[in-house]
């Protein structure tokens, strides 16, 4: 059995992050993942602000396929725009998960692909401790004993689910299908939906991406999902953007809307969306998860100098708790909301969109 400092669950973008920030702080750090390669394949609208990018420390830009400087909101019956200047990057999401992983291997971290951890299990040390074995490999023959783990394998992490971790409790699913050639009134403009009947607990979305177009919506009423995808794609703003195009990647996915109550255990650390670290106002999950895959690396570092436990749960809620609980709040108010509130703020925007947005920041950390 190999011994190891570290063991991250998942090479998407977040668990490589967490990979290279413990490698770069000496530790023996090992990536596994089940697949063959690294990253999401795609699955994700990558919509993702350049401040929120620029913080995570990626070598980001090979991954940009286009800019937004705006956007457009639609109630109901009322619309209006916004404008910021460089507010936001669309990824290849792909490439930027494969960046991450290059990264987190010039750093020194290792990444085992095609190894799918199938169990966990306490094993006393010689020194008395407790360490964790993690057992890969579908045949179960490949173990490692690690004295961190780190789970960043999603919303429906293994990882949480074998170490008893309270569940996620709110989760919206989400459609979202890419056209290489639709027709945008702008390619620098995201087009917003938003109406509680047709996409209760979320809304849906145009985003321009190099030529193309990522289509989408979300609802966390799964039982109406496949009716709302029947009348979302035969609206007449999306049919115009579409025409009689065939999507290149269509895809359904779960995102977490709300952090777990708990996101450590001893030497288990969640990270990502497998912890809940996502915006509820727009799931997004880049810049959270990976802002907290870098605090959990270092209080990972600073425990096996202080031989103390992490105070990962402490740290990641006091410096990033408030802003998504804010986050959650917004959200929380959008859902409340009937259509006619929702066309009545939409309108009343017209007259003074300038001073509303004053009171904003940016699509990450909203207040200044």
């Amino acid at each position: 059995m190999r011994k190891i400092d570290a063991a991250v669950v998942g090479a998407g973008a977040v668990g490589c992050i967490a990979a290279k920030e413990l490698a770069c702080r000496g530790l023996e750090t090992v990536v596994f993942e089940e697949h063959s390669r690294p990253g999401k394949f795609g699955k994700c609208t990558g919509l993702v602000s350049t401040r929120g990018l620029e913080a995570l420390h990626v070598n980001y830009k090979h991954a940009v396929v286009s800019r937004v400087s705006g956007a457009a909101i639609h109630s109901p019956h009322f619309s209006f725009e916004v404008r910021r200047k460089n507010v936001a990057a669309v990824l290849d999401r792909q490439r930027f998960d494969e960046e991450c992983a290059a990264e987190a291997v010039d750093a020194g971290a290792a990444i085992r692909y095609g190894s799918r951890v199938i169990g966990f299990s306490r094993k006393k040390e010689e020194n008395g401790k407790n360490g964790t074995r993690v057992v890969t490999g579908n045949d179960g023959k490949k173990r490692f004993a690690a004295r961190f783990i780190i789970g960043a394998d999603g919303a429906q992490s293994p990882t949480a689910a074998a170490r008893g971790f309270p569940p996620l409790e709110k989760l919206v699913l989400c459609c979202e299908k890419e056209f290489p050639r639709a027709r945008v009134c702008d390619e620098e403009k995201v087009e917003v939906f938003v109406d509680n009947k047709l996409y209760p607990g979320f809304f849906a979305w145009i985003v321009p991406a190099g030529g193309g177009a990522r289509i989408g919506f979300g609802t966390t009423r799964f039982d109406l999902a496949p009716g709302i995808e029947k009348k979302f794609f035969e609206k007449k703003e999306v049919r115009d953007a579409v025409g009689a195009r065939k999507p290149k990647k269509s895809y359904w996915a779960v995102i977490p809307l709300a952090a777990r109550e708990k996101t450590q255990a001893g030497n288990v650390l969640l990270v990502g969306d497998a912890a809940g670290q996502v915006k509820a106002t727009t799931g997004g999950g880049i810049v959270f998860g990976g802002l907290c895959a870098r605090i959990a690396a270092e209080c990972v570092a600073e425990s096996v100098v202080n031989k103390e436990p992490p105070r990962y749960e402490e740290r990641w809620r006091d410096e990033l708790g408030a802003v998504l609980r804010v986050h959650s709040f917004a959200r929380r108010c959008a859902d409340a909301a009937p259509n006619p509130l929702l066309d009545f703020f939409t309108a009343a925007a017209n007259f003074g969109p300038a001073k509303l947005l004053d009171w904003f920041g940016d699509m990450d950390f909203i207040l200044r």
